[in-house]
């Protein structure tokens, strides 16, 4: 077998060069989260990414980073407060959704009790178009509870925001 031609072999770094230099230009992008004013009726903004739930039965505290989303839940009935683990999802404001689980088997949260936990896989894109299509887009957290034996939806929402690095 003979060694390529000079010009072939030049032509071939040449097109690997610029294929490398095209995939290096893509746009890095950093994230930053933002309450929004809808979601649970009761849902209060707090500040960067943060969002609390405060009512008699359930203090229901939501994180998101742009690597991370925390839950936190403190039980305030006399009561068990079942989580629907199994359900919790991310929907990301395109129509699509992610199911979340936290990182470890919490069950149920006793009378009194709070739970926190990272929920997981929360992944989102870091580069290009796909990640500077998040500009503005709503992001809502659903947490089915089960509360006094009454089913209800937590809905957490936050407004993504991007910025190039």
């Amino acid at each position: 077998m003979r060694p390529a031609s000079p010009p072939l072999l030049l032509t071939g770094v040449l097109v690997a060069s610029v294929m490398l230099g095209a995939v290096g230009c893509a746009t890095s992008y950093a994230y930053r989260f933002e309450p929004a004013s809808g979601g649970d009726s009761s849902a209060a903004p707090g500040h960067d990414g943060l969002v609390v739930l405060d009512d008699a039965a359930v203090l229901a505290e939501v994180q998101m980073s742009e690597d991370a989303v925390d839950l936190r839940l403190t039980n305030r009935t006399d009561d068990v407060l079942q989580v629907a683990w199994s359900k919790v999802v991310l929907e990301r404001g395109n129509g699509t959704r992610t199911a979340l689980h936290p990182e470890a088997d919490l069950g149920w949260a006793p009378a009194g009790a709070t739970l926190a936990t990272r929920l997981v896989p929360f992944v989102l894109p870091r580069s290009g178009s796909r990640a500077a299509g998040y500009e503005g887009r709503l992001l809502a957290l659903v947490v089915p509870v089960v509360v006094r034996h009454e089913p209800r939806v937590l809905r957490f929402e936050l407004i993504a925001h991007v910025r190039p690095l």
